[in-house]
């Protein structure tokens, strides 16, 4: 993207730089990000995707430790000379360098940040540890950095040296200080040290009295300050000693030095990794400022949703700024300072950042092609010095744009066709779009005049859109409302400031007609919009609380749904074992009645009743069972009482307590209809007579209170073969079998599993078992009762 010095200053690009620069850490990055300039799709996506990857990786995994480092570039260039030596200072800035290149390296080498952030993981590939050189620097200077005595045994032994010197001198001092001969030549009764060496403060007027050499005086000359002659040898060997000090010092540098040469490449390879990962930080730090996101970029078309303004933060009112191929030209309009000129540079910034790698204040999903140029043309273009008026040099830069405008090229123009004749402004604005329109150049241009909006407005292939002014305040709320024409509302501003009546009333008799209705048109268009909006809010806000309360009232009514099935749960439970003991105490019962032959059907009945109504609660609460479709019965149809296998004819229905009147052998006999099923035949109301009997039936083995001691259920459905055997069985019981046998035959094995289910729940069923040869094989199983 090609932009010059003199478009970035339009839009104020500097100041983005500068807010990026601040927030680096060295100054060799913030010169990066002084320099920053557009990159090519490719440079720009990773660039977008590094900073969005340090940002997670900082706020979830911590940071990777960056410090300031200083600028090495002197350092390489000496270093690279043979036979060179770095100062102290120099290879103390060397020491801290290699330091965060450790630390940063070892970072980013962690398993689960190279998982995370494959991106930021490749920096540690450029970043060295320098195992040898730390170790080296380590032994020599201490983390004050001083050089330590041990680092090498000359320099412990003339440091050593130094120390007994000196404490020699500071003893010899102390008395020659202490003698009383010498107090009145004093200046003070203390030592100094001056060109480096011991001396005492005398009194000028006795600098003759002192044996010593003068060393130097007072800026007043009042004192002389005089190194005694007791401290001359003393200090002369200070003196020497400290000289070799220096030279040992010196040629530890020198091969210090030799060991940083070495690794030299690897040096000023990690040094620019450290200084990418400081700008780097510094872009994750401003796009969390900007709550910035990365964006798609070489797109067909520009789409910029919910941007911002990076400077005005949340204080900004997003806009949405879309455009599409048939539509490439929006020219907006609205009130003075209602915000137009601030759109115009926030797209500028917003493109120019994005191309940059920096994430842009605006949704994930906003849309930016690569311009190969983009035209900035905001604020005043007076040029005293080559004697142009703003208008001239606004002329002077359309020309250049329409000369080099293209489907690749995005225009911004604020005020167009304005600082001349209305009229010939506008006209000349109306050129401009034309000529932007048919050269496909992506377009904002923002206007006043009133023949520009209605030109576009009517226009195919151009877009209209307004800065948004509140009604009855009358004041901007910066909102851009797409699809819309703006009026300048220039009188009605003016008013609001205070311009005095007569002066408005004058300007409004100067305005034509047809101006003033258009202005109090979208004046009271805003207002209903306004009103219609307000009225969609509150209703939201309704819908919104109706569904706060409904996801309350969901969640309570399924923790109470919980609380019923545990409770259920437990009285089932407990219902089971209590129906299991009493199965159990009945099916004692029923065995000790048989074996004293005192059982008869009403006693069974009755008994077997106790257990079916325990088995019909469980069913009802565990809800495992489907309801069982009751049938309709009419009156005088023949119907079979399941419990008791006998049967009868049907003649009433109770609907209220679901239960029904069976006439049975001439008695009446109320009984659950759930209880009851169909008959063969049906017999008319009030004639009674034997209920006649099918000799295919299972019922043909009942001959009076007589059954034999088999059943046979062969080819029978299996809930018509449940119905005949669990009849069977009750009979079996009352009549007094211990043995019987089921004849279910051996097809499928459908019949046998039903035939075992039965008694594996019958509660008088003692043991069962299949059939031997004799009694009929696998198709006859044999039951022993209770």
């Amino acid at each position: 993207m090609d932009l010059s010095p003199h478009i970035l200053k339009n839009f104020e690009f500097e100041k983005i730089l500068d807010r990026l620069a601040s927030a680096c850490l060295s100054a060799m990055a913030r010169d990066r990000a002084l320099s920053l300039r557009p990159l090519s799709q490719e440079e720009a996506t990773r660039a977008l995707q590094e900073t969005e990857q340090y940002s997670e990786m900082t706020r979830f995994d911590g940071s990777p430790g960056l410090e300031a480092i200083p600028d090495l570039s002197t350092v390489f260039s000496k270093t690279s000379v043979q036979g060179s030596s770095l100062l102290v200072s120099e290879l103390l800035s060397v020491q801290h360098c290699i330091l965060i290149s450790h630390r940063v390296k070892s970072f980013f080498q962690q398993e689960y940040i190279v998982e995370k952030y494959s991106l930021l993981s490749e920096y540690s590939f450029r970043l060295h540890h320098f195992s040898v050189l730390r170790r080296s620097m380590e032994k020599v200077f201490s983390p004050a950095g001083e050089v330590l005595d041990n680092a090498s045994g000359q320099l412990s032994q003339i440091r050593r040296r130094i120390r007994r010197l000196e404490e020699d001198i500071t003893s010899t001092i102390g008395d020659f200080l202490s003698r009383s001969e010498h107090s009145r030549f004093l200046q003070e009764s203390h030592y100094t040290i001056r060109r480096g060496r011991y001396v005492v403060p005398v009194k000028n007027q006795y600098r003759n009295q002192v044996e010593g050499l003068i060393i130097d005086s007072s800026s007043s000359g009042s004192t002389v300050f005089v190194e005694p002659r007791p401290l001359l040898f003393l200090n002369n060997e200070l003196e020497v000693t400290l000289f070799r000090e220096r030279e040992e010092i010196e040629r530890i540098m020198r091969t210090l030095t030799d060991e940083v040469r070495k690794d030299l490449v690897s040096l000023e390879e990690s040094y620019r990794v450290l200084v990418d990962l400081d700008f780097l930080q510094a872009k994750s730090q401003v796009a969390r400022q900007w709550n910035a996101h990365p964006c798609h970029l070489g797109t067909l078309e520009l789409a910029l949703r919910q941007a911002r303004h990076p400077f005005l933060g949340e204080r900004a009112v997003p806009f949405d700024l879309v455009f599409t191929p048939d539509n490439r030209v929006m020219v907006v309009s609205g009130p003075n300072a209602g915000g137009k000129t601030v759109l115009l540079k926030s797209v500028a910034l917003l493109v120019t950042l994005a191309w940059c790698g920096v994430p842009i204040p605006a949704s994930p999903d906003s849309e930016i092609p690569f311009f190969e140029n983009m035209f900035v043309d905001i604020g005043d273009h007076q040029d005293i010095e080559k004697d142009l008026s703003t208008f001239t040099s606004r002329l002077i830069h359309l020309k250049e744009i329409i000369q080099k405008a293209s489907p690749r090229s995005l225009v911004l123009l604020d005020e167009i066709g304005a600082g001349t004749d209305p009229e010939e402004g506008a006209a000349l604005a109306v050129a401009v779009l034309d000529r932007l329109k048919e050269r496909g150049a992506t377009s904002l241009v923002s206007t006043h005049y009133q023949a520009v909006k209605h030109y576009a407005y009517k226009q195919q292939g151009m877009l209209t859109a307004s800065m948004e002014l509140d009604p009855h305040k009358m004041l901007p709320t910066y909102h851009l409302l797409v699809g819309e024409i703006g009026a300048s509302y220039g009188l009605l501003i003016a008013r609001r400031i205070g311009l005095p009546a007569h002066i408005l009333e004058a300007a409004r008799s100067f305005l034509k007609k047809e101006w003033l209705n258009l202005n109090e048109l979208v004046l009271e268009e805003r207002k209903r919009v306004r009103k219609a909006e307000q009225l969609q809010q509150e209703w939201n806000e309704r819908n919104s609380m109706l569904a706060e309360k409904e996801k309350i009232l969901d969640a309570r009514i399924h923790e109470l749904d919980s609380r019923r099935r545990e409770i259920t749960e437990l009285f089932q439970k407990e219902l089971k074992s209590y129906l299991k003991e009493t199965k159990d105490h009945i099916a004692r019962l029923v065995g000790d009645l048989r074996q004293e032959k005192t059982l008869d059907e009403e006693v069974y009945s009755t008994l077997k009743g106790v257990l079916n109504q325990g088995k019909r609660k469980i069913d009802s609460l565990s809800g495992e069972r489907e309801k069982e479709d009751i049938p309709v019965f009419s009156p005088g149809e023949e119907v079979v009482i399941l419990p008791l296998g006998a049967k009868g004819i049907f003649l009433s229905l109770d609907p209220n307590k679901q239960e029904a009147v069976v006439e049975v052998s001439g008695r009446k006999v109320r009984t659950p209809v759930k209880e009851l099923c169909r008959g063969s035949g049906k017999t008319k109301t009030g004639k009674r007579g034997p209920v006649p009997r099918k000799k295919d039936s299972p019922l043909h083995e009942v001959s009076g209170r007589g059954v034999t001691d088999h059943i046979e259920i062969r080819r029978m459905r299996m809930e018509e073969a449940r119905d005949a055997l669990e009849k069977y069985l009750d009979r079996a019981i009352v009549s007094g079998h211990t043995t019987v046998f089921i004849v279910h035959g051996k097809g499928e094995g459908i019949l046998k599993r039903m035939t075992e289910e039965v008694l594996q729940e019958h509660p008088c069923v003692a043991s069962f078992r299949p059939g031997e040869s004799g009694e009929g094989g696998e198709g006859v199983t044999v039951a022993k009762l209770q």
